[in-house]
This record gives C-alpha cells, sequence and structure tokens, in this order.
C-alpha cells in the first residue's frame, strides 16, 4: 500500500494505518474519516463537495459515496452515537463488510524483492544471495523497502531492479541502520516498545498500579488491546481504535497464552526453554544450531548471513 495517494483530499495516515479523507472549509481542514480503502476515502471526499453544492474531484460514482457514507455511520453507531448520513443497516452491513475484506487480502507490491509482511504490518525487503533468502529490514513505505533491495543489489556490484535512484537507497540504508539502534516511540497511549522482546507492550494504570496486558508485533493492536481494557471498564477509549480491533487485540493475547510463538523468516523458531529466538541450518541432513537471540530479526540476519 503506498502512502502518497493520487485522489485530491486523501492521504495516508500512519497512525491508523488507513486512508485519511479531509477537504478545505472556510480555510480550514474538515476531517472526513478513516478509510481502509482508498477509493472509499477518495468517495467520501467527493460525497462532501456534492452536499455542499460543489463539483466532485476524484470521478467517484454515487455508489462508491454511499458506501463509504455509509462505513462513516457504522463506526458511529458502533460507538454508540447516532448516523449522520440517513444510511440503513444493511448499507452499513454492507460497507463494513467491505472493509474486513480488504483487510483480509494482503497487499502485493511490483517492486523485486518487496512483499507484505502480515505479521508486522509492513513491508519487507529481502533478496536471494546464494539460493538463500536474505532479509534487508521492514519498511512503512513500500517504495524504500524497493530502494534497500536496489542498495543491495548496488553494494553487490549488480545492476538494481526497481529504478529507485542513489538518494532513495541511501535514505533506505539509513532507515535501517536507525531503527537498529534506536528504539520506537509511540504516540498511542499506554503503549510503548520492549527492546528485551522487540515488541511493542501494552498497559494501563489500574488503582495507582501498572497493568500488563500483552505484547505485539503490530503498535496499533497494542493500542486497541489498551483501548479494549478501558471499555471494559466502563471507561472511554483513549486510542480511537474500532471495537473490531479492540476484539482482535484481546483474541491475540489469548491465542498468545496456548500457542508458542512462530517465525516467518526461514531457519528461524521458538525455543521455549531458553525463551528466545533460534537460528538452525541444514548440513549434510542435520540441524545445526547458529545460536540464540533476544529478537527475531537478529536470527533471521544470523541465517542469512
Amino acid at each position: 500500500m503506498a502512502s502518497s495517494s493520487s485522489f485530491v483530499g486523501v492521504c495516508w495516515d500512519k497512525k491508523s494505518s488507513k486512508w485519511q479523507a479531509s477537504i478545505g472549509v472556510g480555510g480550514k481542514k474538515r476531517r472526513l474519516g478513516h478509510f481502509v480503502d482508498e477509493r472509499m476515502a477518495a468517495a467520501r471526499c467527493d460525497a462532501e463537495r456534492v452536499a455542499m453544492g460543489k463539483a466532485a474531484k476524484n470521478s467517484t460514482t454515487p455508489d462508491d459515496e454511499r458506501m463509504a457514507a455509509a462505513r462513516c455511520d457504522a463506526e458511529r453507531v458502533a460507538m454508540g452515537k447516532a448516523a449522520k448520513n440517513s444510511t440503513s443497516a444493511e448499507e452499513q452491513a454492507a460497507a463494513v463488510a467491505m472493509a474486513e475484506a480488504a483487510c483480509r487480502q494482503p497487499p502485493s507490491s511490483s517492486f523485486v524483492g518487496v512483499s507484505w509482511d502480515k505479521a508486522h504490518r509492513k513491508w519487507k525487503a529481502s533478496i536471494g544471495v546464494g539460493g538463500k533468502l536474505r532479509h534487508l529490514g521492514l519498511f512503512d513505505d513500500e517504495r524504500m523497502a524497493a530502494a534497500r533491495c536496489d542498495a543491495e543489489w548496488v553494494a553487490m556490484g549488480k545492476a538494481a531492479k526497481n529504478s529507485t535512484s542513489a538518494e532513495e537507497q541511501a535514505a533506505a540504508v539509513a532507515m535501517t541502520e536507525a531503527a537498529r539502534s534506536q528504539p520506537p516511540s509511540s504516540s498511542f497511549v499506554g503503549v510503548s516498545w520492549d527492546e528485551a522482546r522487540h515488541k511493542w507492550v501494552a498497559r494501563i494504570s489500574v488503582g495507582g498500579k501498572m497493568r500488563f496486558l500483552g505484547y505485539f508485533d503490530d503498535e496499533r493492536m497494542a493500542a486497541a488491546r489498551c483501548d479494549a481494557e478501558w471499555v471494559a471498564m466502563g471507561k472511554a477509549a483513549k486510542n480511537s481504535t474500532s471495537a473490531e480491533e479492540q476484539a482482535a487485540a484481546v483474541a491475540m493475547v489469548e491465542a498468545a497464552r496456548t500457542k508458542p510463538p512462530s517465525s516467518s523468516f526461514v531457519g528461524v523458531g521458538w525455543n521455549k526453554a531458553a525463551s528466545k529466538w533460534v537460528a538452525r541450518i541444514s548440513v549434510g541432513g542435520k540441524a545445526r544450531t547458529i545460536g540464540f537471540f533476544r529478537h527475531e530479526l537478529q536470527a533471521a540476519v544470523a541465517y542469512d548471513a
């Protein structure tokens, strides 16, 4: 999923991992909602302009615009508020189903060496070296992942395959290096980075004490887990996550309690006794342990080395 849009009034919101729709009204920006589908965000902008007696700018159809309006209504109803767009319950259900279908369909990339990592919800850069897959990093921006692949090929004396510039390649390498040395921070309430586990941790304060709620690969899921706990306590959610996200976050924690973690990287597995990731290779038909690592990516890099 690209981080920029060709539609007027639509941009990518990194915090929510969704497309944001907004238009200018009286010199001020009016936010219209967040959408999984980019075209639905564009349709929401068009619908608002038409309602104001102006011309639509994104060439979306009336059906698109009504589905976008229905998705907004569904979200308001889920929050216990009144719908504002006069859409029916059937339309709202259909709009929610469309959004959920879009979430289940993982994005694909036209760049060589770039794929979507569902567990981390980021673009993964990896190239084949000597018959093995070398992991190069995870990126929010698809083109940066492509640039990281190109940088690696150029460093090996080969031709870049994704037509990214030297400046983009240098920036992608710098991003990877920065990610290794600087722990990330979160803008969500109750969410912080656990360096030892290399995961996002969800915690909230209850009665003056910190209540641990779980570890997550995805920052927004950690935020949703906090929101779910606040809602269960009869309080207001602080991170603006949806009821569906909160339910998914709770389910992830429950599943993690009964199921040991697994890795999407070749040659990497979880060692329960050591509580660490282990990298192994096959030599002569026998498994040889390379080492134990706190971080999954460290094990993946050791396997590819």
